[in-house]
């Protein structure tokens, strides 16, 4: 086969598996706050406390100044590899372009991984301190732990929390993010999700929610099991976790002389993802 030829299937290839992963984002992929074009091993996301006005009580006083606390949370670089081999045989026996085929597995197996990477992120451990070697847990604060299924009576309560935060909740700045069985709780006992006295959009009729109670719904199955039967649904703000991308998505067919000269299929992202700000974030726990 000539070289061009070659070179055009690496470079169609590639454009492919970028074009899908833009056509077809992460679940997650607007829901946080980006950082790219990085170096290093990681990247630190600073955070300030707030702090009050003070009154002014003498004329010509002293200036008072305010106390803000300076903390910060590493997002650590992490790098992942879907790799797949296509000899000969494969395109001579396969009707279809296999490599489109793969293209479209690649981007899907890369658009899993960003929303996995969010979801430990709002979920887990955040790396705080200097050097990122601080471990600090979702405070039992920022969790609605009532031990059943999804109810209207807990997402009001977890909503709650962030209004007491004075977070500013709309529905293109917080989400929810649910399991499949924490909605079909609510269809099932509910008739405030299901009538259009109170969501126009037919939530029967969809099998979906889209937006309810100031937030937009994002069903996900990559959430954390908490225990045996509980699993975390989280409200979480765009600006609650933090995304870092050295490489959104590199790809790259190689022919391989020590198999039979097969091509190798190869695709790349490298990111990390840290919880920013705890009070952007309720966890919602769901008996399933």
């Amino acid at each position: 086969m000539p070289e061009t030829i070659e070179q055009w299937r690496v470079q169609a290839f590639s454009d492919n598996v970028h074009h899908l992963t833009q056509q077809k984002m992460a679940k997650f992929d607007a829901w946080c706050r980006k950082a790219t074009n990085l170096t290093g091993k990681v990247k630190y996301f600073d955070r300030l406390s707030g702090a009050d006005m003070q009154k002014q009580t003498i004329r010509n006083g002293d200036t008072q100044w305010v106390n803000l606390e300076h903390s910060r949370r590493g997002a650590f670089k992490v790098n992942y590899v879907w790799s797949r081999p296509v000899d000969e045989e494969d395109q001579l026996d396969t009707i279809d372009n296999i490599t489109s085929e793969l293209a479209i597995a690649a981007a899907f197996a890369v658009n899993r991984r960003f929303d996995q990477t969010w979801a430990d992120a709002v979920s887990g451990s955040a790396p705080q301190g200097e050097d990122g070697s601080t471990l600090v847990a979702l405070p039992a604060a920022q969790k609605e732990t009532t031990a059943s299924g999804n109810t209207l009576a807990k997402l009001v309560a977890s909503l709650t929390k962030l209004y007491n935060a004075d977070v500013d909740v709309t529905p293109d700045q917080v989400c929810y993010a649910h399991s499949p069985a924490s909605l079909e709780d609510l269809l099932n006992i509910s008739s405030t999700f299901t009538s259009r006295d109170f969501n126009p959009a037919m939530a029967l009729m969809t099998g979906q929610i889209n937006q309810y109670l100031g937030m937009t719904w994002i069903m996900s199955t990559r959430l954390p099991i908490l225990s045996t039967t509980v699993r975390g649904t989280y409200l979480a703000h765009k600006n609650a976790v933090g995304f870092a991308e050295w490489v959104k998505v590199k790809s790259s067919i190689d022919k391989r002389p020590d198999k039979n000269n097969l091509m190798q299929i190869l695709v790349k992202t490298m990111h990390g993802a840290v919880r920013v700000e705890d009070q952007l974030v309720v966890e919602n726990q769901v008996t399933e």
